[in-house]
C-alpha cells in the first residue's frame, strides 16, 4: 500500500507542478474554444494565472531569439525603476535588460501611476527617454517629469506640453505633458510581436490589482489591428483570478486563433 501511495503522491506532484507552471484559468471554460482550433495555434498561448505572476512572462519572452516588439496590455507599466529583485511590477525592466532582441516595449492601455509626479515613481523614465518603452495610455492624462527638455522619443505620444518655469527658477527643471490616448497614438507597425496581456487593463474584469479603463471590445479591436500586418509569435495572459474574466478570455482566444500564431524560435 505504501508503494502505491508513493506512486500516487509522485504523480500528484508532477501534475501539480505542470498546472502551477501553466496555470490555466480555473474559472474559464475554454474547451469549446480550443476544440475549434488546431493545437499549433494554441501552443504559444500561456496562461500565467494571477496578475501577481506577470513577471513569469519573462521566462517565455527570453526564449525568443530574433528581433521582436513586446506589446504589453496592462493598467500598469510593470516598469517601476530602481528595484533589484524582479517582481510583477518591474519585470519589463529586466526583459529589456536581459533580452537584446527586444526592439522596444509598447504598453497599451496604461491607466495607473500616470498622474503628475506618480509617472516617475511607477514608470522607468530612462527607458522612455531612449525609446525602449512607449506608453499609450487608455485615456488622456497629464504626467510630470523632471528634465530640461521633452525627449524626442516621446514625440507623437502627447498632444501638448508645458515647462515648469517655477521649478526651473529654483534649479529643478521639469515639464508637464498631456498624453494622447492609445487610439490617437497607436501607429502602424510591421514586425514580429509578442503579446503580454494583463486583464487588469480591462474595466469589465475584476482582479486583485484592480480594473483598468479599456473595454474588452477595445482590447479585441487593437489585437485585430495588430494582426493585420504583424506576426504574433507568442502570447501570455494573466489576471484570470475572477469569474468576470471568462467572457474576455474566450473572446481573446477566438481572436488570436483565427489565424496562425508563429513559433517563437
Amino acid at each position: 500500500m505504501e508503494f502505491f501511495r508513493n506512486i500516487f503522491l509522485f504523480l500528484f506532484l508532477v501534475i501539480y507542478g505542470v498546472l502551477s507552471e501553466i496555470q490555466l484559468p480555473a474559472n474559464v471554460i475554454v474547451g469549446d474554444v480550443i476544440a475549434r482550433h488546431s493545437r499549433s495555434n494554441l501552443k504559444n498561448i500561456t496562461f500565467l494565472g494571477s496578475n501577481g505572476n506577470h513577471h513569469h512572462a519573462l521566462k517565455y519572452v527570453n526564449k525568443i531569439k530574433k528581433p521582436f516588439i513586446l506589446i504589453l496590455f496592462d493598467a500598469h507599466s510593470d516598469a517601476k525603476p530602481y528595484q533589484k529583485e524582479i517582481q510583477c511590477g518591474n519585470w519589463v525592466n529586466f526583459a529589456i535588460k536581459e533580452n537584446p532582441n527586444i526592439e522596444k516595449v509598447i504598453l497599451i492601455g496604461v491607466s495607473k501611476g500616470m498622474q503628475f509626479e506618480d509617472a516617475t515613481v511607477w514608470n522607468n523614465y530612462d527607458l522612455m527617454k531612449n525609446g525602449k518603452l512607449l506608453l499609450l495610455p487608455a485615456k488622456k492624462c497629464i504626467s510630470y517629469f523632471k528634465d530640461t527638455d521633452v525627449p524626442f522619443a516621446l514625440k507623437g505620444l502627447y498632444s501638448s506640453y508645458e515647462f515648469d518655469n517655477i521649478g526651473k527658477f529654483f534649479g529643478h527643471p521639469g515639464y508637464y505633458i498631456t498624453w494622447n490616448d492609445y487610439k490617437t497614438s497607436l501607429f502602424a507597425i510591421r514586425y514580429s510581436l509578442y503579446l503580454s496581456i494583463d486583464l487588469d487593463v480591462l474595466k469589465d474584469v475584476k482582479t486583485p490589482y484592480g480594473s483598468g479603463l479599456l473595454s474588452t471590445d477595445d482590447l479585441l479591436e487593437v489585437i485585430k489591428e495588430l494582426k493585420k500586418n504583424n506576426k504574433i509569435i507568442g502570447v501570455d495572459i494573466c489576471g484570470t483570478d475572477d469569474k468576470s474574466s471568462d467572457i474576455a478570455v474566450k473572446k481573446i482566444i477566438n481572436i488570436l486563433c483565427s489565424s496562425r500564431i508563429y513559433a517563437t524560435n
